[in-house]
Order: C-alpha cells, then structure tokens, then sequence
C-alpha cells in the first residue's frame, strides 16, 4: 500500500515548505511520489494507493495514471487511516501487507542517514 496525499500546494511537505518555499515544495513531493512508483514499478506486487484527502479518485489518476487501484483513506488520524488500511487488505484475503508513505524512500544500496 502506498499512502499519498494529494499534491495541494500549502498541503503537502508543510514543514519543509518554510525552508523551501511552497512550490519547490510541492515540486518535490511530487517527485517523491513517482520516484516510489519507478522503484515499485520493477516488482510483481498488488500496489493499492490509498489517497488523502478525500477528492474524487479522478483527481488522484490524472496525477498518477490509470495503472493502479486507488482507495480513499478512511479515518480522522493518519494512525486510523492506516489502521483501516491494514484491515481492509487483510480482509480482502491478503496475508502479508507494507505501507509506503510518500516521502519516505531509501534506495538500494544507499546508507542510512
């Protein structure tokens, strides 16, 4: 599962963007995002992207494309849409299951910070 945010300028890398400016901001959260998709794109997983806020899913696959399953985040805290997340899979028959946020990537082979 990797959970997204829609790229709202304001709304996405809100404390970065102090440094940063809003726009490289958004900018650089988008980049994120496709960055994860290409290092996932080699692999022969069920990719889900659970999206946040709750705009139609229209919005999330003219950003992303048409090549995934988007699910919408349901819940009030980023704890309790992840919990959601988690059962919803799990009782779709999956066994094993990873949640991706979207600014959150180590290639391989790279050392931790």
């Amino acid at each position: 599962m990797l959970f997204v945010k829609y790229p709202e300028k304001g709304n996405v890398k809100t404390r970065l963007a102090k440094d940063i400016g809003q726009d490289f901001a958004l900018r650089l959260y988008k980049i994120f995002v496709l960055d994860i998709l290409e290092e996932l794109s080699c692999c022969a997983y069920n990719l889900i992207i659970y999206y946040y806020p709750l705009k139609d899913n229209n919005s999330i696959k003219k950003w992303l494309g048409d090549k995934y399953f988007y699910v919408p985040q349901n819940g009030e805290t980023l704890g309790e849409r992840m919990k959601n997340a988690f059962e919803s899979v799990f009782s779709e028959g999956f066994s094993r299951v990873i949640i991706i946020g979207s600014d959150i990537l180590r290639r391989p082979g790279a050392k931790p910070a």
